[in-house]
């Protein structure tokens, strides 16, 4: 009896200390997961942010002669349940997208960049140029994702819409443009996780 109670303990040890060890970690996706595609991908958000700063663009009137209009970032606020979202890709396709058309700049005044960037003018002024200020935008653009999920029987769709807006700096923040795009995706959720 003590023998076997021995031999059980031993065997089961083993099993303790050898399972998991040797085992690499196993990422689900989405099809794993129940859904096969309710997520909007990277490349999603990549093309609606490049195509409202694009419409953007062509809305923008000319700028002075030998100026470029500045342009300043107040957010992209998540209205939606979901804290992963890349909020950051927006932000940056965006200012890609007006730099290179060297019609507008986009400036953030909430960054460690442009608070370096006031630092460095203060200690040497010679050196380093002032940078913008505050007062001196020409234009105001905020952003908002709000996200909705339906299900109709075993499907899935999900909905993030991706809303920009620009606003005069002045004269009562007048709305020069404002546009949105819709991201859909849709999927099916697997009977008993089969």
């Amino acid at each position: 009896m003590k023998l076997s109670t021995l031999l059980v303990s031993v065997m089961a040890a083993a099993v303790l200390l050898t399972s998991g060890c040797n085992e690499k970690v196993h990422r689900r996706d989405a099809s794993e997961k129940g859904v096969t595609t309710y997520g909007v991908n990277a490349q999603d958000w990549n093309e609606a942010s490049a195509g409202l700063a694009s419409k953007m663009l062509q809305n923008l009137p000319p700028p002075p002669q030998g100026k470029r209009w500045l342009i300043e970032y107040k957010g992209i606020e998540n209205r939606t349940d979901k804290t992963n979202l890349p909020i950051n890709l927006l932000k940056n396709k965006v200012f890609n997208a007006l730099s290179s058309a060297q019609m507008a700049s986009l400036i953030d005044f909430n960054t460690d960049a442009y608070q370096d960037a006031v630092y460095k003018h203060k200690m040497d002024p010679r050196r380093y140029p002032a940078p913008p200020a505050p007062g001196d935008a020409d234009f105001i653009l905020r952003g908002s994702v709000t996200g909705q999920r339906d299900r109709i029987g075993r499907s899935i769709e999900t909905t993030y819409t991706f809303q920009l807006e620009l606003t005069s700096a002045s004269g009562g923040g007048a709305v020069q443009w404002q546009d949105e795009v819709e991201l859909s995706k849709q999927g099916t959720k697997k009977i008993l996780g089969l």
